[in-house]
């Protein structure tokens, strides 16, 4: 008796757990809706600020690739001293102008990762908001 007492417990319990309320999983898909909906604000939010400081980048970047440009043309040969003083002082613009191109590319390419993650929660947002409609319980 106590076996068959234990089994109907169990199989109530396996078809218990196996049944869900379909307000409950409503609820959990509106849960996950609003985790989207909280995230999605804080990838637009870190969006901004990487297109204002890539902004940024890109303005230093003019600047220092226009001072490379014009540093590497004006060497003077008279002597051999000045010259060499001059290929360093070049040598040191031309590092800062690489290290602010990579920083800018650096940027861009997180601009982009991040365009790319915005655009894969406002469709997961669409697809729940397909299935889930969310209405103000308190109107």
């Amino acid at each position: 008796m106590r076996k068959s007492l234990l089994a109907i417990l169990t199989i109530g319990l396996m078809v218990s757990c196996g049944t869900k309320n379909p307000q409950v999983s409503k609820l959990e898909k509106e849960k996950e809706l609003f985790e989207l909906n909280t995230k999605l604000t804080k990838l637009k939010i870190d969006y901004e600020k990487e297109k204002v400081k890539t902004n940024d980048l890109r303005n230093k970047a003019a600047a220092i690739n226009t001072k490379a440009n014009s540093v590497t043309t004006d060497f003077n040969t008279s002597s051999a001293s000045t010259t060499a003083s001059d290929a360093k002082q070049t040598m040191k613009v031309l590092k800062s102008t690489e290290k602010t191109n990579k920083d800018l590319a650096s940027s861009e390419r997180k601009l982009q990762k991040l365009e790319n993650n915005i655009a894969k929660i406002q469709n997961r947002l669409n697809q729940l908001n397909q299935q889930v409609e969310i209405t103000n319980k308190y109107e």
